[in-house]
């Protein structure tokens, strides 16, 4: 689904907090065994631009030196920034802390602010989305419709953006970097990239070597996160009336074997190139008709033991880095219940069955539809109470009372107030994965 636009935030000023909290140990990762099935080799250029408008790329496989040559020297670096957030905490010791030890040192306010993800929309960050990533400490950012403006231009983006966040630990940036129709970064510097349907057709190599070079460039401006691959599988007969994936071109061909092999190969190019990786949208969009954008979406065949859940337990075996949960209901694992706020779906079986163990991120729950009768305050912290780690708000109208809503939660809740450590934690893991802090475990 692709989020849309937000307004304009609200002027209310957040409240500061400094409850310190204790920790609490983190989930344990389980893998499940993967596809290795090769798919034809990757030939011709590409069939689809990017609805953004991509200048055209000589070649569906960009070399990874030459944009890796391209990266631009920003003022401010997100690898520069990574030396201050964890010089507190590995001073106690010869090396570096572990990430439970730096999320346990962080107030109760700064906990909270890692464990949201706000838009940042347009060429350039505005005022009200500085201040509230200064305000709020507001740990992660998506890029939204942001414009054909090119790889220098964006780093400079990327770059206000650390700016605005907090000097302790730096805010990571994603963006929906799939292809085809899903591509937010583009213009000079950036490659086009093709649909998931062609790209399901490359050899395994070409596409891992490919998402290398996509990877490079995204880390060149800056974006160390990418909210992709789609891992949703649709079967041939959903594709012409299934609304978020299969119309828009987005699904790794139309079997469970095309979908695990694919989303493995991308995320191994997203891993050697340093840039955090998202199979989305777990349980699976391939059943619904409705875009969960624009209205509520209802799945009433997937089951736990659906074989389109192959592909998030492939997506876990190769290392992805997170895993975002879809909004709609699934009648037949928690009826009447949106995926993000289901314990029976983030922790029953995303976290405790198929044994994920790295960051559970939301789908948007500030403009999404689907999530339209649940209090806007209230979304973020139902998310987190139900097992998620980051949750997602794309409306800086919403924001901040999300943000302080879960505080209250905390603060009038010590078994939530105590769970927080280990998620941040988490989120802090991935951190240090793509170089923003200094933290193992």
């Amino acid at each position: 689904m692709s989020r849309r636009e937000s307004g304009t935030a609200s002027s209310n000023m957040p409240r500061r907090r400094t409850v310190a909290v204790g920790a609490l140990a983190m989930a344990v990762s389980a893998c499940t065994p993967s596809t290795s099935k090769s798919g034809p080799s990757m030939t011709g250029t590409p069939s689809r631009s990017a609805s953004t408008s991509a200048s055209p790329s000589p070649s569906n496989s960009p070399s990874v030196s030459a944009s890796a040559s391209s990266r631009p020297t920003g003022p401010s670096s997100p690898a520069t920034s990574a030396t201050s957030a964890t010089s507190a905490a590995s001073s106690r010791s010869s090396g570096p802390a572990t990430c439970m030890d730096l999320a346990a040192g962080l107030t109760l306010q700064e906990q909270v602010g890692q464990l949201y993800m706000m838009a940042v929309t347009g060429s350039q960050i505005g005022p009200q989305e500085a201040q509230h990533l200064r305000d709020l400490g507001i740990g992660s950012v998506v890029l939204l419709k942001t414009p054909a403006i090119g790889l220098d231009a964006v780093r400079q983006v990327t770059n206000s953006i650390v700016s605005a966040g907090s000097d302790k630990i730096p805010v990571l940036v994603s963006a929906d970097q799939e292809g085809g129709l899903v591509q937010r970064l583009a213009g000079p510097g950036f490659s086009t990239i093709p649909a998931a349907t062609v790209q399901a057709t490359w050899s395994t190599s070409g596409l891992t070597m490919s998402w290398m070079a996509y990877a490079s460039q995204m880390r060149a401006a800056g974006v160390l996160m990418n909210l992709a691959p789609v891992t949703d599988l649709v079967t041939p007969g959903d594709v012409a009336t299934n609304a978020p994936i299969g119309q828009l071109h987005r699904n790794y061909g139309t079997s469970t074997t095309s979908v695990a092999r694919s989303v493995s190969a991308v995320i191994a190019g997203l891993r050697r190139e340093r840039v955090a990786s998202t199979a989305k949208h777990f349980p699976g969009l391939g059943a619904v008709t409705t875009n969960t954008d624009f209205g509520v979406a209802t799945d009433t065949t997937t089951t736990s033991d659906s074989p389109s859940l192959a592909g998030f337990g492939a997506a876990s075996h190769a290392g992805v880095s997170s895993v975002m949960v879809s909004s709609a209901i699934y009648q037949r694992i928690d009826p009447g219940v949106a995926a993000v706020f289901s314990s029976k779906i983030v922790t029953g079986l995303l976290r405790n069955r198929i044994g994920f163990g790295g960051v559970i991120i939301s789908d948007d729950l500030g403009n999404a539809k689907s999530v339209a009768a649940v209090p806007a305050a209230e979304r973020g912290t139902r998310f987190l109470l139900a097992g998620g780690d980051i949750a997602m708000d794309a409306d800086l109208y919403t924001i901040q009372a999300m943000v302080d809503n879960t505080l209250n939660r905390a603060e009038s809740d010590r078994t939530f107030a105590a769970s927080l450590t280990a998620r941040v934690a988490r989120v802090l893991a991935l951190k240090a994965s793509v170089g923003l802090v200094d933290c193992t475990g």
